[in-house]
């Protein structure tokens, strides 16, 4: 099996894992490395101290460019999508020569492409993708022709499309709507619906809403049962407030803006937007002090949750919440728990392989868990 952490790719085998490499990201990750040594005498050394250009040295940890999502295209075959800058690409490898270099499909210029999925029987990809700030939508593209055409639009953000295993023309994937609230500053989402699009009818319908939770990850399997996760949406703080508070909003908004822009900038970066700010170099010792991280735009309290989970008497506890639920959704719109605390799985013929954020686990059907290997963050599980 395969799957994406932290934008690297990596094949799970025999209790372990190891990470696989992807030319097309190294590549360009050391061309962008290449260009910013050479032009690195505008920004190094004494001159350029002296002609106030002078930065902190970029380093390859702050080139932009990883896997963003992994799927199988038959037992010899992976496709892959990498995120280069603001650019997207996709990728053929080969399962049989892991080393070699991959096949080229498509790239998509100021498109960022999130989640994916893929039908041998058409050769068709499906994408989240967004060329803009909020946005996200469905794309589709032909593996052969390369050909691609959005087939959600609107104010809403798309994720986690997947083919039925039952029907290659259905895909299913989680929609919600968003708007720019002008008095107050700052955007608004509903909760995550789970939606149908049939491609030969062209028609898309809304299989299951709730304001209280979101519906994502949804996958249906050849004898059409539809599994997705519900993870319970965060319920909005209230909404009256006083003459000051109105008042002083516009400033807490302005303030509010640039710590998160400054939190993201040292905590991906290394570099604060505070000229002048000492300390250690937040970039170089996340992993060792990381105590909180978002996981698909939720923010985790690691230690915490782990607890929490070794509480509820979990065998393997990962850093997925168990509100982070993985069910079946029956023809009466119920609900069906299967497990909680998942992050994202795949199925192994009768056998579930799911994450929950620090480990690969693969429940049986009689309810019996192993440990296929420790994984970070571990998304984009395909099965070969």
């Amino acid at each position: 099996m395969f799957f994406v952490s932290e934008g690297k790719l990596f094949s799970a085998a025999n209790g372990s894992s190891r990470q696989i490499p992807c030319k097309a990201v190294e590549n360009y990750r050391q061309t962008v490395m290449e260009i910013h040594k050479k032009n690195e005498w505008k920004t190094q050394g004494a001159g350029a101290h002296f002609m106030g250009t002078a930065t902190q040295r970029f380093e390859e940890r702050d080139v932009k460019a990883g896997v963003a999502a992994v799927v199988s295209a038959g037992a010899e075959k992976l496709i892959y999508a990498s995120t280069l800058e603001t650019d997207s690409a996709i990728y053929s490898k080969s399962t049989k020569d892991l080393e070699a270099a991959e096949g080229y499909i498509t790239r998509l210029v100021n498109t960022r492409i999130y989640y994916m999925d893929y039908t041998p029987a058409t050769k068709m990809i499906v994408v989240s993708a967004s060329d803009g700030y909020l946005e996200k939508h469905i794309a589709l593209c032909n593996e052969e022709t390369a050909g691609y055409r959005m087939i959600t639009e609107g104010d809403s953000v798309d994720i986690t499309p997947s083919f039925s295993l039952a029907d290659n023309n259905i895909i299913y994937f989680s929609s919600a709507g968003f708007y720019i609230d002008r008095n107050r500053g700052g955007v608004k989402y509903s909760a995550y619906a789970l939606c149908r699009y049939d491609i030969a009818l062209n028609e898309l319908f809304e299989v299951l809403s709730d304001d209280k939770y979101d519906y994502i990850h949804p996958r249906q399997t050849a004898d059409g049962k539809l599994y997705c996760i519900r993870r319970m949406k965060q319920i909005s703080g209230s909404k009256s407030q006083s003459l000051f508070d109105i008042v002083l909003a516009p400033f807490r908004f302005l303030r509010a803006v640039f710590g998160w822009a400054n939190f993201f900038s040292q905590r991906y970066s290394g570099k604060s937007l505070t000229k002048g700010t000492k300390g250690p170099n937040p970039a170089k010792n996340r992993e060792m002090n990381e105590r909180e991280i978002f996981i698909e735009e939720n923010l985790i309290n690691v230690e915490k949750t782990i607890k929490e989970n070794t509480l509820a008497g979990e065998k393997y506890p990962g850093i997925a919440p168990k509100s982070w639920e993985l069910g079946i959704i029956r023809a009466n719109g119920v609900f069906d728990v299967v497990k909680k605390g998942v992050l994202d799985y795949a199925f192994d013929g009768d056998d579930l392989i799911y994450s929950n954020g620090k480990y690969l686990i693969r429940r049986r059907p009689d309810g019996d868990e192993t440990v296929v290997c420790e994984a970070r963050i571990a998304t984009s599980i395909t099965v070969i």
